[in-house]
This record gives C-alpha cells, sequence and structure tokens, in this order.
C-alpha cells in the first residue's frame, strides 16, 4: 500500500513539474510576443484602422490652409491643432502627428498631395 501511494504522489508531483514548466514557457513565450508587438508599433509600416484616412484628412486640410509659400514655424503650429476638428479619430491623428513631426514639416513644404505624404511617412 505505501508502495502504491509512493508511486501516486510521485507521479502527481512529475505531472505538477511538467505543468508549471509548460505555463512558464508560456508566459515567457507570450512576453515575448508583447515586447515583439511594442517593438513593432515603432515600424511605419503597422497600420491602424482609420490611420490612413485621419492622414489624407489631416494632410488636406493642412495643404489647403497653408498656400504655397509658407514658414516652418507656420507649418509646425499648425500641426499642432489640425487634428482638433477630426472628431473620434483625433487620437490616432494626434499620434500620428507627434510621431512623424519633423517628417510632416518638410513634406508639407513640397507640392507633394495629401495622399503622397502619407505614403512617404508610411501610413497608407
Amino acid at each position: 500500500m505505501t508502495t502504491m501511494l509512493k508511486i501516486i504522489l510521485l507521479t502527481f508531483l512529475l505531472i505538477g513539474t511538467v505543468c508549471a514548466m509548460h505555463l512558464e514557457l508560456l508566459r515567457v513565450d507570450d512576453d515575448e510576443e508583447h515586447l515583439n508587438e511594442s517593438l513593432d508599433l515603432l515600424e511605419p509600416e503597422v497600420e491602424f484602422p482609420g490611420m490612413c484616412w485621419a492622414c489624407k484628412w489631416a494632410m488636406g486640410r493642412l495643404k489647403s490652409s497653408l498656400g504655397t509659400n509658407t514658414s516652418k514655424e507656420a507649418v509646425k503650429a499648425m500641426l499642432g491643432t489640425v487634428c482638433d476638428g477630426i472628431g473620434f479619430l483625433k487620437f490616432l491623428c494626434n499620434r500620428m502627428v507627434k510621431r512623424y513631426f519633423d517628417v510632416l514639416v518638410e513634406e508639407l513644404s513640397t507640392v507633394d498631395n495629401p495622399a503622397i505624404i502619407c505614403s512617404h511617412i508610411g501610413v497608407c
């Protein structure tokens, strides 16, 4: 009887150890996945739903307001407020402007249309 009890306890111990190791491996894989997702957010290829539309809307609005001979200071000032009128995509718009601020200042100084600008920064 005691031998049978020892075998059962040993079996439960082995099963518990294997399960604990498996769960630890899953946790490590999950942490790496979250890290990879965080790193992916830094890449311009990542597109959030509505980001392309928000970019085209904001760049179109800026292009129509800026005119042809506008200083970079004026562009910077307008970039800070352009997302205020976009509605429920304001968060995405502000995020895009903040992330690509310097590039957008340069792009808005060219004759490129909004679709090309948004393509150049990688959101469309």
